[in-house]
């Protein structure tokens, strides 16, 4: 059913966009696994206020986008044993809606028409303890509002979001630790939500990170301990290829986890989590493969943001949100947060894009 691509060459740069501030101070931390010198490091901007939830809590971010005022754009993050929570670009807490063990979140803007209920914003999270996806809405001042849910099987794991091509549905993707991936269309009707399935595909083991290219209609889906599939959004059955496998070729490490697409002037660049090594990889997009551009992790800043490790989900933005970024950011989970609990932190896209140069 499914093809494997010859794998992919990978450059390892030992050339950094930031020193190793935190190396010196703490090298248990900052060297574990195998994100040593021989890879890029960056470093984060500002970091959220953290979950409440203790343990492995933290898990998966959204951004949204204020048009009119980009710098009050926000991030909504995941605490997969309690709820939602709605950061503003500072970091502090704007809101929290505690709907249950809330596990990945993704959203669309810019929505028109009835289709969409009429509302301009539409959030899906996969909801463990309801077995449900939830959807929701944003209104003034960042507050969510719950709109609707449907049910799934029991554990829905990893979620994203998409348009298909007649962008008369709110496409949302949900898989499963056993390999099951469902997609399904969210409409409104005379205001009400309506739920259809569009089809199901079964990958060889657990899945989660996953993320839309609305524009090329595919669709990248992560097996943990496999790597990176690419399939398109409509009819993808037996058409699904393995494109960047986990390895020293491609720099992928398991697990995998989150991903997603920036879209710069000239091609498309994914920006997986190699949470096994504590890094991410990112690939450009290429029509029938995935280039491995670069391999890089977040460490110490100097300013006090601490570096990050075993980064589960993550989230990249190309909107200018005011002059502190005008490439736009990259969100991730920090799964350690030296000093307290999960919280996700904010990078300048810039300093991505100075290693990716």
């Amino acid at each position: 059913m499914f093809k494997k691509l010859t794998p992919l060459t990978l450059l390892l740069c030992a050339a950094c966009a930031a020193p190793d501030s935190g190396s010196e101070n703490s090298p248990d931390r900052q060297l574990e696994g195998e994100a040593n010198s021989s890879v890029a490091s960056i470093m984060a901007n500002v970091e959220t206020q953290p979950v409440e939830s203790t343990d492995d809590a933290a898990d998966d971010p959204a951004i949204w986008i204020d048009y009119e005022n980009p710098a009050n754009s926000l991030v909504i993050g995941t605490d997969k044993d309690a709820g939602l929570y709605v950061y503003d670009l500072s970091g502090q807490i704007v809101d929290f809606g505690a709907y249950g063990n809330e596990n990945n979140v993704d959203l669309r803007q810019n929505l028109i028409g009835d289709t969409f209920g009429g509302y301009d914003t539409l959030i899906a999270s996969s909801n463990r303890t309801t077995n449900t996806v939830d959807i929701l809405t944003l209104r003034e001042g960042g507050k969510l509002e719950q709109l609707g849910s449907y049910p799934t099987k029991v554990e829905p794991y990893g979620l994203c979001v998409g348009l298909p091509s007649d962008k008369q549905a709110f496409r949302v993707l949900v898989n499963y630790k056993d390999g099951l991936v469902e997609l399904t269309d969210v409409t409104f009707v005379d205001g009400q939500m309506s739920a259809q399935p569009v089809y199901e595909l079964n990958l060889p083991s657990q899945l989660e990170g996953c993320v839309f290219d609305d524009q090329a209609q595919e669709m990248f889906i992560g097996e943990e301990m496999g790597g990176v599939w690419r399939f398109p959004m409509s009819n993808p059955d037996g058409k699904g290829e393995l494109q960047a496998p986990l390895g020293t070729e491609t720099g992928l490490v398991g697990d995998l986890e989150g991903m997603d697409i920036y879209v710069a002037e000239s091609r498309k660049i994914l920006v997986t989590s190699s949470q096994g090594d504590f890094t991410y990889v990112a690939f450009e997009i290429l029509p029938d493969s995935l280039k491995p551009l670069k391999k890089f992790r977040i460490a110490d800043n100097p300013n006090g943001v601490d570096g990050v490790q075993e980064t589960d989900g993550l989230a990249v933005t190309n909107v200018a949100l005011g002059t502190g970024y005008p490439r736009g950011i990259l969100v991730v989970q920090d799964g350690e947060n030296q000093g307290g609990l999960q919280n996700f932190k904010i990078v300048d896209w810039r300093n991505v894009e100075a290693i990716l140069e």
